[in-house]
């Protein structure tokens, strides 16, 4: 007991002399280096785990990623690709209405409507064909097409012609052939099979 006692009175005469001659950095610099071990001891391991626990998540989903693409995917028929998309025959009367909602919330006024239905030969699907006659701004114009083309799936733009009165006058005058791409009707004579609207 008296040998613990003297090598702990060496040891506290010695820390005095040390912080007599160079002060408290010696201890501040001793108690960081303590920490450091301390943080290495306790902390890292648990880091080190997580990071091997995340990098074996992050393979187990590429490898899941990799195996669902190297499954075969069936591809569609140009028909089935087609039948995914085309609208049914009642909602005609609600998509027209639709189309010309987008014209008029654009800024595009639409002279006249005419609509004429064609019937595919082999009854896979029928279109209803519809030419409006427009007049708006070129950028006006243009946000109607593609908000009426995002919205209405089944809806096409075959054709536009257009025409300006002036060069440098904003106002154009447009023709649009557009079509809506429907199933068949499977009764004989559509409420919108063919004529006009003004």
């Amino acid at each position: 007991m008296a040998d613990m006692t003297r090598s702990a009175d060496k040891l506290r005469l010695k820390a005095e002399l040390l912080y007599s001659r160079q002060g408290v950095l010696p201890f501040v610099a001793t108690a960081l280096l303590l920490l450091a071990v301390l943080f290495g001891v306790l902390v890292v391991p648990g880091q080190i785990a997580a990071k091997d626990s995340a990098e074996r998540e992050l393979d187990k989903l590429t490898q899941q990623q990799l195996s669902a693409r190297s499954k075969p995917q069936q591809r569609l028929s140009p028909a089935q690709s087609l039948s995914r998309v085309l609208s049914d025959p009642q909602t005609t009367n609600s998509q027209l209405l639709a189309l010309l909602d987008f014209a008029a919330s654009n800024g595009v006024t639409v002279v006249q409507a005419d609509y004429r239905r064609v019937e595919d030969t082999q009854k896979a699907y029928s279109r209803l064909q519809i030419s409006l006659p427009v007049k708006a701004d070129y950028p006006s114009l243009r946000r109607f097409m593609y908000n009426a083309l995002a919205e209405i799936p089944s809806l096409s733009l075959d054709q536009l012609i257009v025409k300006r009165e002036q060069a440098n006058g904003a106002q154009v005058d447009a023709q649009l052939i557009m079509s809506l791409w429907q199933r068949p009707p499977s009764v004989v004579g559509d409420r919108v099979a063919t004529g006009g609207v003004n």
